[in-house]
């Protein structure tokens, strides 16, 4: 069955990081099922691998990246920076999630409300409280692996 990114409600203009983060963890996942990885090391290969591009102080609101003008923009001005900030995103909701991301993201798809309505429904927070969880919970861990990175240069 074909799943088109297009939703119900011009919800496909408002989720820039989304899709990115989407496809880039959906091809390490894939990556290291075929490699005979487990999820948790494949999650940290990503994270070490994209912490080396996306530093947390300098990170824009995740509500700043969601239409395509503006992820556009943010992407021409730095994109190694831009796109490990969606990968890094992602990861946490697919931590929060349980692994479920190819079904959140259909949920999402389908919904014909505004991405936020849809997001919220779909991962039980706002992306106003998804930014706060992910600034006190995964930007600590990103800036530790920096360090680490920088020390070990």
């Amino acid at each position: 069955r074909h799943i088109s990114l297009a939703t119900p409600g011009g919800a496909e203009e408002r989720t820039g990081w989304f899709h990115t983060g989407f496809a880039t963890y959906l091809s390490w996942k894939t990556e290291g099922e075929v490699t005979g990885r487990s999820l948790e090391q494949t999650r940290k290969k990503m994270l070490g691998f994209y912490a080396r591009h996306f530093d947390p102080d300098n990170a824009m609101l995740f509500i700043n990246l969601e239409s395509r003008e503006q992820w556009e923009q943010a992407v021409r001005k730095d994109y190694k920076a831009i796109y490990a900030q969606a990968v890094v995103g992602f990861l946490h909701l697919s931590q929060q999630s349980n692994d479920d991301v190819g079904l959140t993201l259909l949920k999402i798809m389908n919904f014909p409300e505004p991405f936020d309505t849809a997001f919220e429904r779909s991962f039980g927070l706002s992306p106003g409280r998804f930014q706060q969880d992910i600034e006190e919970k995964l930007y600590p861990e990103v800036e530790k692996l920096r360090e680490a990175l920088t020390a070990g240069l």
